[in-house]
């Protein structure tokens, strides 16, 4: 079946489809806006229309800065999961080794081909750099630290900058981890303290490059919520719809986005009460959700040089009826559209069948245990 082909592949023992749903939320206000911005850029200035201010579009298609946040978060939830699983004596516990072994192996070839395919084109295809000017920008971006080394996000493709925050949580991880050896009531109060203090650090000071830092509370909270998921009996209520309702509409028309020392606990909040409700919990699992938000790695790499390619030729034509608001849906649907198909494409093609290579490499550790 067409679903089972575009399912991601997981090691886990126990599949998380609305962890995927919540990767779908995340991803789609990032490919929605970047389109936006980049139309209003380029072909017309929709945000001076009265359709645009009267509809609130900007409200309406999300944040993308507070959705990246949001995969921060998740990814703490996840890969925490079998290190305090372990702790808790719920699993065996894997090697570091291991570890390390299933991150290089899932996530750097998709990533390093796409670097380099992005490189390649922008050298010689469309001489945009030359190789010397533009080579030392690769390295950096190939060893994820591009964003310290330039103090600016990569040249290749700009989106790569929460890329580099990921690989330093995952190499942080198995440290951070170590809380979960703690009693529940002291490791959370730890957890609380550090969100918060990292919260306020970041409000109060920003750092001249981004790191791991900058965003570290995110992950920590990704960690919180872990801790009350495993620990806690999840019985969903018409209470815990609503507030991950009003927790979700927050999250996504940015309400509180400047606010950012709340904004983790909202995030959080949500994340919380979205495990705690039925509603939610079926809604991020539908099939077509969830496999969408599976697919997030590739279309979050993808997404920014397919919409150049497709906006830059749209915005050549005419205005589709000559009417800038019938001209911007369409182009915009046309955007999403190319982006969901190179995106399930590079998916299928390229980040899959790595996946199924960390899928057996986690089986034969299994056995070995």
């Amino acid at each position: 079946m067409l679903f089972d082909k575009l399912r991601r592949v997981t090691s886990a023992t126990r599949y998380l489809p609305f962890i995927d749903g919540l990767r779908f939320f995340a991803i789609l206000p990032v490919v929605l806006v970047h389109t936006v911005d980049f139309y209003e850029a380029h072909a017309f200035k929709i945000s001076d229309t009265a359709l645009y201010k009267n509809i609130h579009l900007a409200s309406i298609i999300g944040n993308a800065d507070t959705s990246v946040l949001l995969f921060f978060m998740i990814s703490g939830f996840i890969l925490g999961m079998p290190f305090a699983r372990g702790y808790m004596g719920k699993m065996p516990l894997r090697g570091l080794k291991n570890y390390y072994l299933r991150r290089l192996t899932r996530l750097e070839p998709p990533y390093l081909l796409l670097l380099t395919l992005l490189f390649i084109l922008n050298v010689y295809l469309l001489h945009n750099f030359s190789f010397e000017a533009l080579f030392p920008h690769y390295v950096a971006s190939f060893f994820y630290v591009h964003d310290i080394v330039y103090k600016s996000h990569s040249f290749l493709n700009f989106v790569f900058w929460s890329l580099e925050i990921e690989v330093q949580f995952y190499l942080l991880a198995p440290l951070l981890v170590a809380v979960f050896k703690l009693k529940p009531l002291y490791r959370r109060l730890i957890l609380l303290a550090a969100i918060l203090v990292f919260s306020v650090f970041n409000s109060l000071y920003r750092m001249p490059f981004l790191s791991i830092i900058n965003y570290l509370q995110f992950f920590l909270a990704g960690f919180f919520v872990l801790d009350i998921y495993l620990t806690t009996r999840r019985q969903g209520s018409v209470v815990f719809d609503l507030l991950a309702t009003v927790f979700f509409l927050l999250f996504w028309t940015s309400t509180v986005t400047r606010e950012a020392m709340i904004l983790p606990f909202l995030l959080m909040a949500f994340f919380l009460t979205v495990i705690h409700s039925k509603v939610w919990v079926k809604i991020l699992s539908v099939p077509s959700i969830a496999i969408i938000g599976g697919m997030c790695y590739s279309i979050y790499m993808i997404h920014y040089p397919v919409m150049v390619f497709v906006m830059n030729r749209l915005r050549l034509l005419t205005p589709f009826f000559d009417n800038f608001y019938a001209d911007f849906f369409i182009k915009l649907l046309l955007c999403l559209l190319a982006v969901g198909l190179a995106g399930a494409t590079y998916f299928v093609v390229v980040e899959k069948p790595f996946m199924k290579w960390k899928l057996k490499t986690a089986q034969r550790d299994q056995q070995k245990v």
